[in-house]
């Protein structure tokens, strides 16, 4: 891992186009705020430090980003450069680092693209501008390159000539240059243009004409450089998006049994001989281990799916499964929980912050909640973890072995030791020994012939019928 590799993210936008009072970059895209894949990217590319631009809805922004990502505030919007500066003045960047600067906004950025551009810089180039080419370069900055095909200066299209103009190579406002670089030209950027900002764009005519060289970046996918300004861009960039991840999957040796119906994220792992069928949508990071099934209507986020698994009509997020695990139909895997190898989780079960050992069946309409569960446990349909006083949640313990019957209650915190039986309808608020029975009713009375003595049914009348 490189040592000197370090991101700003400008995100002090509002984004106006967007009409919302949440900024820009926390709009879901692929089911996270698109800010995320951003950062997500520079990660894996082997960015150690990265910095966030944040300015109109700061403490939004704030709270989506992960822990270690540093924020910084650009108190007035004076363009990029400015925003810039404002990562710089913090101090504990070195001169050596290389700076990459990127937009919050551009969530499609694969994290070998952000590679190339450190590997440019890294080769001793002094700036690297990220380029791609269009078809249709209307209303984009033209990027001008010399024979050697190094970057000559940016033009933005009202100021470009009849020529420059034909240029298809367009500027995506990814650039990468070392810290001390940028200190040094920055100050000398000036805001005499129309919008009366700093453009950091700038820095290449200034360093060009003291014979340094910028080096050209390209990117061949014109989708992955999007920029997304408008809720209709965004669900636009969405829908190509998953089709392109269903179209990969298809030739990877998964089966989408119907593209259009599913949404898979860029950041999911899918092993071959998946079978996927129905509305599907698996967002976040994710992996799904080879021959599970997934059958829609069915959401996955944030998890682990291990081999093998049969997942009907269900919701799963932040959990691990693993191997030949069933789940629904109609199943609430809610976070923090795991559930080792054969484990049946039936239909209308919810399981939350539990772990739940291998070989164990939790029959249909129970609730789990901060339990462990043993291997080759029975938990009878209806059972319940009544796990929260009204003030504190409390674990049950269910140890190996234990047979739940149907329509019990366990007041936690309880332990039911290995072995033991727990009879159907029991209240259970103490703790159960080893191999031992446990039975709570109330006394059953038979109030023989009441029916016939004491009973009177009520006549029918129009208003029964609601007439």
């Amino acid at each position: 891992m490189s040592e000197n590799r370090y991101g700003v993210v400008l995100a002090a936008g509002k984004g106006t186009r967007m009409n919302s009072s949440l900024p820009k970059v926390c709009h879901r895209c692929f089911g996270e705020p698109m800010l995320i894949h951003v950062l997500r990217s520079l990660d894996i590319s082997e960015c150690i430090n990265t910095t966030v631009v944040v300015g109109v809805g700061r403490e939004r922004v704030e709270s989506i980003l992960p822990e270690g990502v540093e924020v910084v505030e650009q108190a007035k919007q004076l363009g990029t450069g400015d925003a810039l500066s404002s990562a710089l003045r913090k101090g504990d960047i070195p001169d050596e680092a290389i700076v990459l600067v990127t937009c919050g906004d551009i969530p499609g950025v694969r994290p070998q693209t952000y590679d190339k551009i450190y590997e440019k810089c890294e080769e001793g180039n002094d700036l690297v501008l990220l380029g791609c080419g269009m078809e249709d370069p209307s209303g984009y900055g033209r990027v001008v390159v010399d024979p050697d095909g190094m970057v000559e200066k940016i033009v933005e299209e009202k100021e470009a000539t009849s020529d420059e103009r034909k240029i298809d190579l367009i500027n995506t406002g990814i650039l990468a240059a070392k810290a001390s670089l940028w200190r040094r030209y920055l100050p000398e950027i000036s805001a005499d243009n129309e919008a009366g900002e700093y453009y950091l764009t700038d820095v290449i005519e200034l360093l060009v004409a003291d014979k340094g060289q910028v080096q050209l970046a390209t990117v061949e996918d014109n989708w992955e450089v999007s920029g997304i300004n408008t809720r209709r861009r965004l669900v636009e960039f969405e829908k190509v998006g998953f089709q392109r991840r269903a179209e990969e999957l298809l030739d990877s040796g998964v089966t989408v049994h119907d593209p259009e119906r599913v949404k898979i994220g860029p950041w999911v792992e899918i092993e071959e001989d998946v079978e996927i069928e129905g509305d599907v949508e698996i967002i976040g990071p994710c992996s799904v281990g080879s021959g599970t099934t997934i059958t829609g209507p069915t959401r996955i986020a944030f998890s682990d799916i291990g081999p093998q698994n049969n997942i009907i009509r269900s919701q799963i997020t932040d959990a691990k499964t693993g191997s030949r695990v069933n789940v629904g139909p109609f199943c609430h895997v809610r976070p923090h929980t795991v559930v080792k190898d054969d484990v049946r989780l039936g239909n209308f079960v919810e399981i939350k912050k539990s772990k739940i050992e291998s070989e164990t069946n939790v029959a249909h309409l129970s609730y789990i909640g901060d339990a462990s569960i043993g291997s080759n446990v029975n938990v009878g349909a209806g059972t319940i973890t009544c796990n929260y006083d009204g003030y504190e949640k409390h674990r049950s313990v269910i140890e190996d072995d234990v047979f739940v019957g149907s329509n019990c209650e366990l007041i936690a915190p309880v332990t039911v030791s290995a072995g033991a039986i727990i009879g159907a309808g029991t209240t259970l608020t103490d703790d159960v020994p080893p191999r031992s029975l446990a039975i709570s009713r109330v006394e059953q009375k038979i109030h023989k012939n009441w029916v016939t003595e004491k009973w009177k049914p009520r006549k029918e009348s129009e208003n029964d019928h609601g007439e």
